[in-house]
């Protein structure tokens, strides 16, 4: 284990040429294939990602009851969190 022990959670978007989807698809399954055997892996079939201009925005935003409303009836369980970019 790392020295840095705390939770952390995974973002990987990939640039995968079009022509080459197929190829990617079937080398990343084989990897995560691998990490599905890992402690603490977890498979989300569905991401969210948004660039907010604050998180004051966002929080705005999800505060408003007609956000409520519209996903009061969303099964699953979200784990929202907001990320600053460290490097660009």
């Amino acid at each position: 284990m790392c020295a840095d022990s705390h939770p952390v959670v995974l973002i990987n978007p990939f640039e995968v040429p079009p022509d080459r989807d197929t190829e990617f698809v079937a080398r990343w399954e084989r990897a995560r294939d691998f990490l599905a055997g890992r402690e603490g892996y977890a498979e989300f079939r569905f991401v969210n990602i948004a660039a907010w201009p604050s998180a004051g925005a966002f929080q705005t935003a999800i505060d408003d009851p007609a956000f409520r409303e519209a996903t009061a009836e969303i099964a699953g369980r979200a784990h929202p969190s907001l990320y600053e970019v460290a490097r660009r």
